[in-house]
């Protein structure tokens, strides 16, 4: 008997959350999930503490809070804003990744004849491989995980942070190590 009014409640609860998200956010809330998605660039901070998304992020982001009425969608407000911090600390982190990359590349890049362009398509080249290397592709992998789950989610009119969502950001990344084993991933491949 219990079980069946736990299973009873978690119905009437489930289809109570289904009726809090209004189609209209429903749709401002996944554009902005699939915008924040797509973004590749760092964040700025336009004053100490105060890190800035890039516009078209924020006004996605903004557009789903202007039609969020009740308190799920303003929970899946909090939630999207939270996939966007994970996503600008994701992001620096490949960005750092990169760099170091191409600070190693060009130490050891050797000068001859048309080394300009040969300089900038090898920067492009290892920029492109760390951005496919097992460390960036895992932070990929979080960030798609999040979202597949967190679209279901919204689709579905439920508030909750999926589990996917919950370690979306790479934590105290060794970036000398992570160098190394980029150096050796590389290496491997056989590029550059």
């Amino acid at each position: 008997m219990r079980q069946l009014v736990t299973v009873l409640l978690t119905i009437a609860l489930s289809s109570t959350a289904h009726a809090q998200l209004s189609n209209q956010f429903t749709s401002a809330a996944l554009k902005a999930l699939r915008t924040i998605n797509r973004m590749t660039e760092s964040s700025t901070q336009d004053s100490p503490g105060n890190i800035v998304a890039p516009r078209y992020v924020t006004e996605a982001v903004s557009a789903a809070g202007d039609v969020a009425r009740t308190r799920s969608e303003l929970k899946v407000l909090r939630l999207l804003e939270t996939f966007l911090e994970d996503k600008n600390s994701n992001n620096t982190n490949r960005h750092i990744l990169v760099l170091g990359a191409q600070t190693a590349w060009m130490h050891d890049f050797k000068s001859g004849p048309d080394d300009d362009e040969r300089f900038h398509q090898g920067l492009k080249d290892i920029a492109d491989l760390a951005l496919d290397s097992p460390l960036a592709q895992t932070m990929t992998d979080r960030e798609n995980a999040c979202v597949t789950a967190l679209s279901t989610n919204i689709r579905s009119g439920t508030a909750v942070k999926p589990r996917q969502c919950v370690n979306v950001v790479l934590e105290d990344i060794d970036f000398d190590k992570a160098e190394a084993d980029f150096e050796k991933w590389r290496a491997n491949l056989g590029k550059h």
